[in-house]
């Protein structure tokens, strides 16, 4: 049995000093439904953790390992994700309002009717994602790796791409169309 406690405990004293405490390794851990709000998982193991309906919000996940992770219906409000392996996670229905997920890695990710309202995903790799129906009013997508997502039903409003951003897109791609017409 895990005990979350004492993983975040150990955990932040490996950030401080890595010869007293413990990387936090929840590799496969059951959240399902926990409250773990400003907590600091920074280079954590999540991979194929079970978070839906968790509440994340305002916590420092940035650099941590979630490939296979799900995280549908959770609440990700302000959370860092900064560099984050998030592969073949499922963040479906989630809101991340205000996150941060600049250089992450989200290929093969299902972010299907994701709320992200300001979200930051400058340099993020999002080829093969899913993010159907999703809401990104005012988005950063700097630099970001499009390829092959779908962005069908998502509105892209005020979303920040700049013509010269590096943000790469495939002018072929029909699924772009909205993305195109409101930047």
């Amino acid at each position: 049995m895990i005990y979350v406690g004492e993983v975040l405990r150990l955990h932040k004293l490996w950030l401080t000093d890595n010869q007293k405490g413990k990387k936090a390794d929840l590799t496969g851990a059951d959240l399902v439904s926990a409250e773990l709000t400003t907590v600091n998982l920074r280079y954590a193991v999540l991979r194929n953790a079970k978070m839906s309906a968790s509440i994340f919000n305002y916590s420092d996940l940035s650099h941590s390992d979630l490939h296979g992770a799900d995280l549908g219906a959770a609440s990700l409000i302000g959370v860092d994700l900064t560099g984050a392996n998030l592969t073949g996670a499922n963040l479906s229905f989630a809101t991340l309002t205000d996150a941060n997920l600049s250089n992450a890695n989200l290929r093969h990710a299902n972010l299907g009717g994701v709320e992200m309202f300001n979200v930051n995903l400058s340099g993020a790799d999002l080829r093969g994602t899913n993010l159907r129906a999703c809401d990104m009013g005012g988005g950063n997508l700097d630099g970001a790796d499009l390829r092959g997502a779908d962005l069908g039903d998502s509105d892209m409003t005020r979303c920040h791409i700049p013509n010269h951003s590096g943000a790469i897109l495939s002018d072929d791609d029909p699924r772009i169309a909205n993305l195109k017409k409101n930047t």
